[in-house]
């Protein structure tokens, strides 16, 4: 018997897990508001192996089901991506494999759109079974998977969730190898002020000549920028989203190129320039009123037009996907604004680059935060993209 789970998929967990002898979990994402359908008196019968990727496994979940007597493993980042959802029930009627999109996160489990499937073992599912037990014990033997031990959880717990790297994560010590750095807990006062450079862009940028001759390799701002924003801003963005995230911060002038500092963080693996042609890429963007008395921090949806468009209206399949992330993203960053005008970001030969901003921070020039709050800001809005690329 197979059955699809559409809006049932808690309520079906739960009642499998009720008289279950036996549960596996192989999940992606683990979070408390996931775990509802799991009795207490069912945590010694149950083995899970967690996905560590985009720090969005809490150490509150880990730890719940530690305490509770459950078999915990958590797999680390290293690729390829951990991203299995698959759970496995031994019940007095029977074998259960529950396999699909649902992670097991309060949203995944009970609000987003999802579909899983209910199989039950019988002769046609048979090698199915086999092959999920053969492929646990093949991923609980690995290098990458450990238990979390109590030095895992003092580092975990004690910092806030946007701090972590987890390539930090050493399998083979069961503990935690940190990097060079961590952004957060960084003195400010040893690297360059973002809101002073931040400031200084807003005070000298909208004067400067912009003929096509000009050139400002030389200007005090392109000497900061170069040798000491845009490295901050590349340990920030590395330390809090991975190494496939590039960073650009260039402030050049002239002709129709570059008509505002461009300042912005793409991942060309899964949002490569191709996709800003026909479907629209993301990215992070600092960016400018055109008054220059307000900046933003933005994960913005990036989208070309033909220069004969100088509206920036989008096509179809463009305005398909932005509908698309928005209904998944309302209320995503409870303290950012959703949905401001698109701007343009340059013009290049015969087309125009546009940005629609999803998710935003905007800030007054004349009251800016302070290094500490860009910083969170910077990496909320990395966290926003990664998982933002996984709904396609």
């Amino acid at each position: 018997m197979t059955e699809l789970l559409v809006s049932n998929f808690s309520e079906t967990l739960k009642e499998l897990a009720a008289e279950a002898s036996e549960i596996k979990v192989l999940i992606a994402f683990l979070t408390e508001g996931g775990l509802d359908w799991l009795p207490l008196e069912k945590y010694p019968v149950s083995k899970f192996i967690a996905g560590l990727n985009l720090c969005i496994t809490t150490p509150e979940a880990l730890g719940m089901l530690k305490d509770g007597g459950a078999k915990v493993s958590v797999f680390s980042n290293a690729k390829p991506l951990f991203h299995p959802k698959a759970i496995y029930f031994k019940t007095p009627q029977g074998e259960f494999l529950v396999v699909g999109s649902n992670n097991l996160t309060s949203a995944g489990s009970k609000t987003n759109i999802e579909l899983s499937l209910k199989v039950r073992r019988n002769k046609e599912s048979e090698t199915a079974f086999f092959d999920f037990h053969k492929r646990y014990e093949s991923l609980s033997n690995s290098d990458r998977c450990f238990e979390p031990n109590e030095k895992f959880f003092e580092e975990y717990q004690a910092m806030h969730i946007s701090e972590l790297d987890t390539n930090r994560f050493n399998s083979k010590e069961h503990g935690v190898r940190r990097k060079q750095i961590l952004v957060t807990n960084v003195d400010p006062k040893e690297l360059s002020s973002l809101g002073d450079y931040i400031r200084e862009i807003a005070k000298e940028f909208p004067g400067l000549d912009r003929k096509a001759s000009t050139k400002i390799a030389d200007h005090r701002l392109k000497v900061m920028n170069e040798s000491e924003f845009f490295p901050f801003l590349k340990k920030i963005i590395h330390s809090c989203g991975g190494e496939t995230m590039k960073v650009e911060s260039t402030l050049n002038i002239g002709g129709n190129w570059r008509i505002a500092p461009l300042i912005e963080v793409l991942d060309e693996i899964h949002e490569p320039w191709e996709k800003a042609k026909s479907l629209g890429r993301l990215a992070m963007q600092i960016h400018f009123s055109d008054d220059f008395q307000s900046v933003s921090i933005s994960a913005v949806f990036q989208y070309t037009t033909d220069t004969k468009n100088k509206s920036g209206d989008i096509s179809k399949p463009i305005e398909i996907r932005i509908n698309k992330l928005m209904s998944q993203i309302k209320g995503y960053l409870g303290d950012a604004t959703e949905m401001q005008d698109h701007f343009k970001v340059f013009r290049y030969k015969d087309f125009f680059l546009w940005a629609q901003p999803l998710l935003s921070y905007e800030h007054s020039i004349n009251n800016l935060p302070s290094d500490e709050e860009f910083c969170r800001e910077i990496e909320s809005m990395i966290r926003a993209l990664n998982e933002l690329m996984l709904i396609v």
